[in-house]
């Protein structure tokens, strides 16, 4: 009787594993192959690279497929100069990286962000009837420097942004660079362009939160970060003193602020002795 029992309660269990093995169940793979979320446009910033024991500036271009001469360009450097381990060097990026979403064409998105499409399909291998799939990355090549002229020094001060106390200066923060001026005030309080300019990017850029960069008619970029709402598109012009923008506490930030950057041929430089005293 208990040989019965036993042998009973065995065919159960198996005929419930039959039964369980048809139910699906979502495994951690099917999970992360999910389809993601179309993402907005996200700005290739400049990485920052701690140069290591035998780095050359060769070794690092030919790594991020960055010319070694930009890379140069970028720090101040000659192709000749040394570099040393614990450097921190800016590698330069290439554009913006866009993907795409449902109902975009490659003509939307050479519009919105002013680029010809013959360039965007070159800079994406692509051919013209080539079909555009959700969630693509593509290279959007804007430009965010101009040719090299006089020195910085000789330019027109520029006025601030937004008026308030200086809560993190340029330089090394926690070890790292911080590439700008964090500038406290209100949410909400309107953002001047800091010179007249052309909007080349606005719009979410990772840790800056919302972001509006300015090409002025030289060789100098402003940068303006964590904004609450952004009133400009790229390709558009815009006067000294114009809003752009509000303050807010996007991306990574512990509070509402600006986070300011002034850049001369992509090199970040402390923005104060560029702004009118």
């Amino acid at each position: 009787m208990r040989r019965s029992s036993v042998f009973i309660v065995v065919i159960l269990l198996l005929l419930t594993g039959v039964v369980l093995s048809g139910r699906a169940v979502a495994q951690p793979d099917e999970w992360l192959g999910a389809a993601p979320e179309p993402a907005a446009p996200v700005l290739s910033l400049p990485t920052y690279y701690r140069v290591a024991a035998g780095d050359t500036l060769c070794g690092i271009a030919r790594r991020y497929g960055v010319g070694a001469a930009l890379i140069a360009q970028a720090n101040g450097l000659s192709l000749s100069d040394p570099i040393y381990a614990g450097q921190y060097l800016v590698v330069p990026a290439g554009g913006l990286t866009y993907r795409v979403v449902p109902g975009d064409t490659l003509w939307d998105i050479a519009c919105r962000y002013g680029v010809p499409v013959e360039e965007l399909l070159r800079a994406n291998g692509l051919d013209a009837g080539a079909p555009l799939l959700v969630g693509t990355e593509l290279l959007v090549p804007v430009s965010l420097d101009a040719p090299e002229t006089q020195d910085r020094g000789d330019r027109e001060p520029l006025s601030w942004p937004v008026l308030g106390p200086v809560s993190s200066p340029f330089g090394l923060r926690d070890g790292r660079p911080h590439e700008g001026i964090d500038i406290a005030a209100l949410a909400g309080t309107p953002v001047r362009a800091a010179a007249g300019g052309r909007v080349v990017y606005a719009g979410p850029a990772g840790t800056y939160g919302l972001l509006v960069i300015l090409q002025h008619d030289d060789v100098r970029t402003t940068y303006y970060a964590h904004c609450n709402e952004v009133y400009v598109v790229p390709g558009q012009t815009v006067a000294a003193g114009e809003v752009i923008a509000t303050v807010g506490n996007t991306g990574r930030s512990t509070g509402p602020h600006l986070h300011f950057e002034v850049r001369v041929n992509g090199t970040p430089y402390d923005p104060v002795p560029f702004l009118r005293s």
